[in-house]
């Protein structure tokens, strides 16, 4: 499934997150999945808050900056009624990034959001999303940003072993 991103307040898919059900029992798998923002722009003033908080270069992109950016991006996908993520207790297990070539904050560019590595744990759900920043149909920057959706347990008909401290 593709989604194509839309403009949306950022509150309103926060409460989308908590709101949305997901019966986790019937769960099996929930991608393949993507979203495209065609016209990504960065929010220069946020921008500008994010570098005067954590003491960035005033002329600089930070690169950890690209993951709080595409927030409203990711929330699109997390809160689809086509997906079957649960957003809420969702657990962020790791993230990279990668620069091509130095970005503009004041430059549109192309944003692609996938799904990936889909696999079942003890835990759960694990997945990660791809984050890519395309200019002029190039690659310029990405991020890979892992997740965990914590499902719920087999209870066995034994009780879990105590352990015992001497």
């Amino acid at each position: 499934m593709h989604i194509n991103a839309t403009s949306c307040q950022y509150s309103t898919l926060l409460i989308r997150a908590l709101l949305k059900r997901v019966e986790l029992d019937a769960v099996t798998h929930i991608g393949p999945v993507s979203l495209t923002n065609s016209s990504f722009c960065f929010d220069r003033q946020r921008l500008e808050r994010y570098r005067n908080y954590f003491g960035f270069n005033q002329h600089s992109l930070p690169l950890p900056f690209l993951f709080v950016a595409t927030q409203n991006e990711q929330l699109q996908l997390f809160t689809h009624s086509r997906t079957a993520i649960r957003p809420l207790g969702l657990v962020h297990t790791h993230i990279e990034f990668e620069q091509l070539v130095e970005l503009d904050p004041m430059q549109t560019y192309q944003f692609k959001l996938e799904l990936q590595h889909e696999r079942r744990t003890e835990r759960g759900l694990a997945f990660e999303v791809l984050g890519t920043f395309f200019c002029n149909g190039g690659k310029v920057a990405f991020y890979r940003s892992g997740y965990l959706m914590l499902m719920p347990q087999k209870r066995s008909g034994s009780k879990a072993k105590t352990r015992v401290y001497p």
